[in-house]
């Protein structure tokens, strides 16, 4: 495994070439994303651990969309037997090891939300665990430059805004040692924590890139959002409107694995890297 540095605009063609994946099979490719939802949302109707079973299982069948989205790239056709992957040779029979990384996703993203109380009071916290928020901050309505919550909600605006940008601050590294180490685990067979740790090198190293990455998806899903609010404006039809959504996000979303895919193929699997770290450097080895 090698790591390459790439340009800053790298990130932004990334974009582009999720929709071009997308463009090339657009039938196959959103069948299988709709595939893919249904068999990680299939498990939650278990009883206790069933809402912990999309979070364990998005990583098993993440590395099934990456070898379709390859397949896609190399100009070969997705099926749906690809999304079973981590279970066979093609995936590195790595299911298990990859449950044990959608546990760490799960835990770490939930400690990410619960440091948010040390922002809003646990306001946030309770408003994606279901249970009561935390105690207002001291002062009335409008002091220490709270706003006032005319809808009875319990929550102060300001401070939800500052625990939501706390908790993106706290995603990132998150997401970050999380972006490729499935495919580590599966593609290189590399064990959980060292595969987390090379992700999140491979994504700092790059983060020129990934930054215009993810400025361009701001941007991209803006555009989108655009246009089907301005068609629905001028259709005025409840139903349009709800085939418009459901068919943009869809698009979104499957364009979104595509640009992984090209990520890694560049980063980790380019055919001709000028810049690349051998796996002992990142290590220090």
């Amino acid at each position: 495994m090698q790591v390459r540095r790439v340009a800053a605009a790298q990130g932004w063609r990334w974009v582009v070439g999720g929709f071009r994946l997308l463009a090339a099979r657009p039938l196959a490719l959103l069948a299988l994303l709709v595939f893919d939802v249904f068999l990680l949302l299939l498990p939650s109707i278990l009883p206790l651990i069933g809402p912990l079973m999309p979070t364990l299982l998005t990583p098993v069948f993440g590395v099934g969309l990456m070898v379709a989205m390859r397949a896609t790239d190399r100009g070969g056709n997705p099926a749906p037997q690809m999304l079973f992957a981590a279970f066979g040779d093609e995936g590195g029979n790595a299911w298990r090891n990859l449950l044990i990384l959608g546990a760490f996703n799960a835990i770490a993203t939930m400690a990410a939300i619960t440091l948010t109380a040390l922002a809003d009071g646990g306001s946030l916290l309770g408003s994606v665990t279901g249970l009561e928020g935390g105690e207002a901050p001291a002062g009335g309505p409008g002091e220490n430059g709270q706003a006032d919550d005319p809808a009875g909600t319990g929550l102060v605006l300001p401070d939800i805004s500052l625990a939501l940008l706390f908790f993106l601050l706290l995603l990132v590294p998150i997401q970050a040692a999380s972006w490729y180490a499935p495919l580590f685990i599966a593609w290189h067979r590399i064990p959980v924590a060292k595969s987390l740790f090379f992700s999140l090198v491979a994504v700092w190293r790059n983060k020129a890139a990934f930054g215009v990455y993810v400025a361009s998806w701001i941007a991209a899903v803006f555009g989108i959002s655009t246009i089907v609010t301005s068609l629905t404006l001028v259709t005025g039809v409840t139903t349009i409107t709800s085939m418009l959504v459901f068919f943009a996000s869809l698009a979104i979303l499957t364009a979104m694995y595509g640009s992984v895919w090209l990520s890694y193929r560049d980063v980790i699997e380019a055919d001709t890297p000028t810049d690349v770290v051998p796996p002992g450097e990142l290590t220090g080895e």
